[in-house]
C-alpha cells in the first residue's frame, strides 16, 4: 500500500512538471507570437506589405504547410522587394519547392526566418482570437445567467401571488358550498322569474308583430290605391293620345288597313303595363316585409 502511494506521488509529480513546462512553453510562444506581429504591423514597406498583412488573418485560420509557405514567401518577397534586393515571384500554379530551387541564399534564408514567424503569429492570432471569442462567451452566459436570475424572481413571486389567489379561492369555495342552499333557492327563484318575464315579453313581441303587420297591410293598401289611381290616369291620357294619333296616321286610305293592328297593339300594351306594375307593387311590399 505505501509501495503504490509513493508510485501515485511521484507520477504526480512529473505530470505536474511537465504541464508546468508546456505552460511556460505556451507562454513564451504567445509572447513570441504577440511580439512579432507588433513588429510586423508596424512595418511600412508599401502596398505589398499593407496586401500581406490583410491576407494574414484568413490564412491563419485556414493554416496548412502550403499557405503557411505562400504567407512566409508574401512576407519575404514585400522585404526583399523594399530592400532592393532580387524578389523571388512564385505563380499559384507553380510549387513553393521548386519556386525555392532556383532561389538565391539570401531568399531562403529570409523565407526560412519568416515561415518559423508565420508560425508563431498564428499562433498568437488564433489564441488571441480564442480568448475574445471566450470573453464573449462568459460574458454572454453572465448575462444570460442575470435574466435567468430575474426570470426565476419574477416566477417565484408570481407564484406566490398565485398560492395566496388560490387560498382566497378556497374560502370563497367554502363560503359557497355553506350556503348552496340558499343559493339553489334563489337561482330557482331567478329562472321562474325569468321564465315569466320572457312569457311576458313573448306576447308582447307577438302583439307588435300584429300590429306591425295590420299596419303595413295598410300602407300597401294605400300604396295600391294611389298608384293605381295615379297610373290611371296617366295610361289614360297616354294611350287617349296614341289612339288619336293612329285615328290621323290611318285616316288616309293608304294606312287605313293598318288602323285596327295598331288599336291591337295598343290594347296589349295597356293590359301588359296594368300587369307589371301590379307585379312591382307586390315585389316591393315584399321586400318591406
Amino acid at each position: 500500500m505505501l509501495l503504490r502511494l509513493n508510485l501515485f506521488l511521484l507520477y504526480f509529480t512529473f505530470v505536474k512538471t511537465d504541464s508546468v513546462e508546456v505552460d511556460l512553453n505556451f507562454q513564451e510562444k504567445f509572447a513570441q507570437g504577440e511580439n512579432l506581429y507588433k513588429e510586423l504591423v508596424k512595418k511600412s514597406y508599401g502596398s505589398c506589405w499593407k496586401e500581406a498583412l490583410s491576407h494574414l488573418h484568413f490564412s491563419c485560420k485556414h493554416l496548412t504547410e502550403e499557405i503557411q509557405s505562400r504567407l512566409a514567401l508574401s512576407f519575404t518577397n514585400c522585404f526583399l522587394e523594399y530592400s532592393g534586393s532580387e524578389t523571388c515571384p512564385c505563380p499559384p500554379e507553380s510549387s513553393i519547392k521548386y519556386c525555392l530551387k532556383t532561389s538565391s541564399d539570401r531568399v531562403f534564408s529570409t523565407y526560412t526566418e519568416f515561415f518559423t514567424h508565420t508560425q508563431s503569429i498564428c499562433h498568437y492570432l488564433q489564441h488571441r482570437e480564442w480568448q475574445e471569442q471566450t470573453h464573449k462567451t462568459v460574458a454572454m452566459l453572465t448575462e444570460n445567467s442575470e435574466i435567468v436570475s430575474k426570470k426565476l424572481d419574477e416566477s417565484r413571486k408570481t407564484q406566490s401571488k398565485i398560492l395566496d389567489m388560490q387560498q382566497v379561492s378556497v374560502l370563497e369555495q367554502r363560503r359557497l358550498i355553506s350556503n348552496g342552499k340558499s343559493l339553489n333557492m334563489e337561482l330557482a327563484k331567478s329562472r321562474s322569474q325569468a321564465r315569466y318575464a320572457f312569457d311576458e315579453f313573448k306576447a308582447s313581441t307577438n302583439e307588435q308583430k300584429h300590429l306591425i303587420f295590420e299596419i303595413f297591410d295598410r300602407v300597401k293598401g294605400l300604396q295600391h290605391f294611389v298608384l293605381g289611381e295615379f297610373t290611371s290616369v296617366y295610361t289614360f291620357a297616354y294611350y287617349f293620345a296614341g289612339i288619336f294619333i293612329i285615328y290621323l296616321i290611318t285616316s288616309v286610305p293608304q294606312t287605313a288597313s293598318a288602323r285596327i293592328w295598331l288599336l291591337l297593339l295598343k290594347s296589349g300594351n295597356v293590359v301588359l303595363e296594368r300587369i307589371l306594375v301590379s307585379y312591382n307593387i307586390d315585389e316591393e311590399m315584399l321586400k318591406l316585409f
